[in-house]
């Protein structure tokens, strides 16, 4: 290893399989490794989140240093001088320790040139990992094994198995979930009401159903492989919170976020009533589908309504999250 102070500049949006192979590269011919963010005002990506990527990606090797710039610097995807000479004076300024630069662009020359300093070039023709990040973001399933672990649930879908009760949610989220081999939030509330069951439920259950439901979702989220599905949503919960005490509880942002769905799954109330200690609404099931649907309809949440057997009801669920996320037949689904 040289005694190299090494800078790698870049987008990152998103962190990638190219990205990772060069940051270690440089970790590997440098003491240090100073890493610049680019981020304005037009990136999709917002700039700490990207760096926040690197930081979780690189978190064991102390001498890699990520810095995020919200700096006003040119991005031309064509290498120039004068683009280049623009960027080494914020570089040298920002990073006046730098011995060399290291990048598989012909712009590392242009730079290095102007700050008077080494470049190491790093797979320049990108045949070791022929991947752009614009590729990426534009089919993010296609790519998903090339994107960082860390950036992943950035790009996860979740979607919502939601209806009344007896509808079969659990099975087919867990169907789902082994159909297209990724993992699953069940309905938390049974969790948490599994001794007590529906006659021992009170008014304060409700916000902790839903914090415990949001919660994970956040947790799950980075385990999903491009979806994660989720049985019931914070929608069902508020719904209960009226139907069994004439309220509704006021969730945080927070959890209005956790909530957000790329499709929701309405299964439809045409199977039998199965009794359950945690159910009890047998006689409202017209009223609560109406009830169920209208909130979707109200909000405009996508959403596509599954009937029939419950094996039409599985046919017809694959087929929602293909037509939706077509990328998803490139995890052999």
């Amino acid at each position: 290893m040289s005694e190299h102070i090494g800078i790698v500049i870049g987008k990152f949006m998103p962190l990638h399989a190219g990205h990772i192979a060069l940051i270690r590269f440089a970790a590997e011919r440098c003491t240090r490794v100073l890493i610049s963010v680019d981020g304005q005002p037009d990136h999709p990506i917002p700039v700490d989140t990207r760096a926040e990527w690197i930081r979780k990606t690189f978190a064991d090797d102390p001498r890699i240093e990520v810095h995020a710039t919200d700096e006003p610097l040119p991005d031309d995807p064509v290498p120039s001088r004068a683009v280049s000479s623009i960027w080494a004076e914020y570089l040298k300024r920002r990073f006046p320790q730098a011995t060399a630069i290291v990048s598989s662009e012909t712009y590392g020359d242009y730079v290095a040139e102007y700050m008077g300093i080494s470049h190491i070039p790093f797979d320049p023709n990108r045949a070791a990992n022929p991947v752009s990040g614009t590729a990426v973001r534009e089919h993010p399933f296609r790519h998903w094994e090339l994107i960082a672990p860390a950036a992943r649930s950035y790009f996860a879908q979740r979607i919502c198995v939601y209806g009344p009760e007896s509808t079969g949610k659990s099975v087919m989220t867990e169907y789902l979930a082994r159909r297209f081999k990724t993992t699953f939030v069940p309905e938390m509330a049974r969790e948490l009401l599994a001794e007590r069951g529906v006659a021992g439920l009170v008014r304060e259950d409700f916000a902790a159903i839903g914090e415990l439901h949001a919660r994970e979702i956040l947790r799950r989220t980075p385990e999903a492989n491009r979806i994660l599905f989720v049985d019931t949503d914070h929608i069902t919960t508020k719904i209960y919170a009226r139907h069994y005490f004439d309220f509704t509880p006021d969730f945080p942002a927070w959890i209005e976020e956790a909530n957000r769905y790329g499709l929701y799954l309405f299964l439809d109330i045409d199977v039998p009533w199965i009794e359950d200690p945690q159910r009890d609404s047998w006689h409202c099931r017209e009223e609560h589908r109406a009830l169920f649907l209208g909130e979707l309809e109200r909000a405009h949440l996508p959403h596509v309504v599954i009937s029939g057997s419950w094996e039409e009801r599985n046919r017809k669920a694959v087929a929602a999250v293909l037509e939706r996320w077509p990328d998803m037949e490139f995890n052999g689904s």
